[in-house]
């Protein structure tokens, strides 16, 4: 779920993601979408065993909060309903957990840049560890501190 449709959020991540599963089912989102163009996607999603859905919320000036923009917070909301478990990761902001705290799970990385679509494939997939501790509080949700510590489960693949 990029922030807008004239940027590239996701695109690497996409990349990183089909290196690792070239038969993931992907859909690169934008808040512009109407609800009968989520509605195919969450038809889509409604297949699968497990779903992952990325957000990009990042903080800027003058944009009056960091919240999910569109469509997308109805649609996260179906996919949360549905039968198969969401990792919810946000590429940005650490609070969009606040809005969504149903999901099965839930990664940060704090930024949207293509080191951190990397690191959030390669954490997804086993190749890294999961160390991360908040450096913040999330009210009502996880303390300064908090984390989960998850060691690597398998080898990075290569020459895909």
């Amino acid at each position: 779920m990029t922030e807008n449709r004239r940027n590239q959020q996701g695109q690497h991540l996409i990349e990183e993601m089909k290196k690792r599963a070239s038969n993931i089912n992907t859909s690169l989102l934008d808040p512009a979408m109407t609800k009968s163009d989520l509605d195919q996607v969450s038809e889509k999603a409604s297949h699968c065993t497990a779903i992952v859905v990325a957000a990009y919320v990042t903080v800027s000036a003058y944009r009056g909060n960091v919240a999910l923009a569109g469509n997308y917070p109805d649609f996260l909301n179906g996919l949360i309903a549905g039968k198969a478990p969401v990792t919810l990761v946000s590429l940005g902001n650490p609070y969009l957990i606040r809005s969504f705290p149903n999901v099965s799970a839930y990664l940060t990385t704090y930024s949207p840049t293509p080191p951190s679509e990397t690191s959030v494939a390669k954490a997804l997939f086993g190749e890294i560890s999961i160390t991360g501790r908040l450096p913040v509080t999330i009210p009502g949700i996880a303390q300064y501190g908090d984390g989960i510590q998850l060691p690597s489960s398998r080898t990075a693949q290569t020459g895909f």
